[in-house]
């Protein structure tokens, strides 16, 4: 069974355990989109584990609040390990996707302030509180009050987060 076969198989109503068996039979290296496709979730969820084609990641990043909970989950696993990508395309980056990983305790603390950094020019005060609470910099939600007067920390990531504030304006 070639390819192409295999993902009309894929799309017909068969128990997902064939499916899943008939992918198991491939030959390793080959990969499955899961984009445009009506894969049941467990089906979906087992090619985002083994059969992953890795052109999907920029459009799963993309359009990651479409997919179910389970498959989300497994999208953040990706994302996870696709920092650099995540930090060199963050205005494409679904923003359920971003709240998420700025909320997961797998992401370093760099990279979360990287991202709000990168995202404080278009996000509202609300999430810009959110993102600041996930890298533990609740004190710089003050700076949204006008009367208040705040005293930061000398270190190098208040010093980033001051001057990205700075020119948020």
């Amino acid at each position: 069974m070639d390819q192409e076969e295999l993902v009309n198989v894929l799309s017909e109503d068969i128990d997902d355990s064939k499916k899943i068996s008939l992918i198991e039979k491939l030959p390793s290296g080959i990969t499955i989109s899961i984009l445009g496709k009506n894969y049941f979730e467990e089906v979906q969820l087992y090619i985002l584990r083994k059969r992953y084609m890795s052109s999907d990641m920029s459009s799963l990043f993309k359009t990651f609040s479409r997919f179910g909970t389970s498959v989300q989950e497994e999208i953040i696993n990706i994302a996870q390990n696709q920092t650099s990508y995540i930090l060199n395309h963050i205005s494409e980056i679904d923003t359920e996707l971003k709240t998420k990983l700025m909320l997961s305790n797998s992401v370093t603390m760099s990279i979360k302030i990287s991202i709000l950094i990168k995202e404080l020019e278009s996000i509202d005060e609300e999430t810009t509180k959110k993102y600041l609470h996930a890298v533990d910099k609740d004190n710089f939600a003050k700076i949204f009050d006008r009367n208040s007067r705040t005293r930061f920390e000398n270190t190098n990531d208040n010093a980033k987060l001051l001057k990205a504030f700075e020119g948020r304006g």
